[in-house]
C-alpha cells in the first residue's frame, strides 16, 4: 500500500469514526463558476453536497473535479456501463473516453456523452472532506491573502476568505479543533 493509499484509508476511517456522512446531487454548473467560460464547465463534474455530522450539524457546499479525476480510473467497459447500455455504439463514446484519459478526440461528438456522464457522477466523501479541511481557516484576512497570493484589496479574495472561515467554524463546532487538525494532516498527504 502506498503512502497515498494509507493516508486515504486513514482519512476514510476517521470520517466514519466521526460519524460524518454525505449526500450529493450532480449539477450542471456551479453558481460561483459562472462566467469562467465553457472550458471548466464542460471539462469538469460538479455536485451539490450535504455534509451531516454525528451531533446533528450540517454543512452544504458545492464540489468540482476534472473529468480525469472523476472517471479516469474506469475502464472503457465500466465507462459504457456508467452512461448506460446501448450508448457504446454512438460515435461520441470513444471520443468522450479519450477526453477523460487526456487524449485527442473530436470534442463535438464527446460533449453529449460527457454531459450524461457528469450528471451520473457522485463525489467521494473522502475527497470532499479533504478539500474542506484544507480550506478551513481562522487566519486573519491579511495572512490568508499572503499565504495564497491574493490581493488584500480584492472583494473576490475577501469572499473566498469568508467562505473558508465559515468552513472552519462549522468544522470546529462539529468535530473540534483537534480532530480538524488530524483530518487536515491526513488530507495534505493526498
Amino acid at each position: 500500500m502506498t503512502d497515498y493509499e494509507k493516508a486515504r484509508a486513514s482519512l476514510a476511517t476517521m470520517i466514519q469514526e466521526l460519524g460524518i456522512t454525505m449526500t450529493s446531487t450532480a449539477i450542471n454548473e456551479r453558481e460561483g463558476l459562472k462566467g469562467l467560460g465553457d472550458g471548466w464547465r464542460l471539462q469538469a463534474c460538479h455536485a451539490r453536497c450535504q455534509i451531516d455530522f454525528a451531533g446533528g450539524g450540517r454543512y452544504s457546499t458545492e464540489y468540482s473535479t476534472g473529468l480525469g479525476a472523476a472517471f479516469g480510473h474506469l475502464s472503457f467497459e465500466q465507462f459504457m456501463e456508467l452512461i448506460g447500455i446501448g450508448w457504446g455504439s454512438l460515435p461520441g463514446v470513444k471520443d468522450a473516453y479519450a477526453q477523460i484519459k487526456g487524449r485527442e478526440c473530436r470534442l463535438v461528438f464527446a460533449e453529449p456523452i460527457l454531459a450524461v456522464a457528469r450528471m451520473k457522477w457522485a463525489p467521494n466523501i473522502v475527497d470532499v472532506i479533504a478539500r474542506l479541511v484544507i480550506d478551513a481557516t481562522d487566519a486573519p484576512f491579511e495572512g490568508f491573502c499572503a499565504d495564497f497570493g491574493y490581493n488584500t484589496d480584492s472583494r473576490k479574495a475577501e469572499a473566498v476568505w469568508l467562505t473558508c472561515c465559515e468552513t472552519g467554524r462549522v468544522m470546529r463546532r462539529n468535530i473540534g479543533n483537534e480532530k480538524l487538525e488530524e483530518l487536515r494532516e491526513l488530507a495534505i498527504q493526498l
